[in-house]
């Protein structure tokens, strides 16, 4: 698998953070673009902003969000672009069972980005969390794929982005390494419909 750098960052509110990946208008990759949107999950929203997104050489806040219903996937829009840099693209594809994953992130309150490799055991129609406010539909199950803080962090295959981090199963506070994720295939038409409507807001392009 290859772990060359992507464009992960770190979103901030108060008393609490996620992570998140930069991508394209497109949602395709590319070698050399000046992003404005952030991949992220939808539940970090539920608790009001201001937002701000660092790392990556980025330092910006977030002035709009859109959110994919009935799902835990989300586009941020920063209020300015990011410096040239290459983004993933999203997979277009339905994802295998046995796949090897990596998720990228800042859980455990982590400084800089750490990779969790996992392996894709189920794929779920959905999924929800136990205040059952954070739901997932079309997803994933992902054995040793991450801790919390996370969530929101893209989960690779390869280079391209299959999915963003949403759920832990912690019972008690011990991670038993079984992560959710929601896919991004299933999802592609919102996405992209979210992303033209958050780059024509006060004119904002890439």
């Amino acid at each position: 698998m290859n772990t060359s750098p992507l464009p992960v960052v770190r979103l901030t509110r108060a008393g609490s953070y996620c992570s998140g990946t930069l991508v394209a208008p497109d949602l395709q990759p590319h070698a050399y673009v000046a992003p404005r949107l952030v991949l992220t999950c939808a539940h970090f929203f539920r608790e009001p902003g201001p937002y701000r997104v660092t790392r990556a050489g980025v330092s910006a806040r977030v002035s709009a969000v859109r959110v994919i219903n009935g799902t835990d996937l989300a586009l941020a829009l920063l209020d300015r672009p990011a410096g040239p840099r290459a983004v993933p693209g999203l997979l277009r594809d339905r994802v295998q069972l046995g796949q090897t994953t990596c998720t990228r992130g800042f859980g455990g309150r982590a400084l800089d980005v750490h990779d969790y490799r996992g392996l894709l055991v189920a794929t779920l129609p959905w999924a929800v969390s136990r205040d059952g406010l954070t739901r997932v539909r079309h997803g994933a199950l992902v054995a040793h794929g991450a801790v919390k803080g996370d969530s929101g962090g893209p989960v690779l295959l390869g280079d391209t982005v299959a999915g963003v981090q949403s759920l832990v199963l912690d019972p008690f506070g011990m991670n038993l390494g079984l992560a959710t994720v929601s896919l991004v295939a299933p999802h592609l038409p919102s996405l992209r419909r979210a992303a033209r409507a958050l780059l024509l807001m006060k004119g904002a392009h890439a």
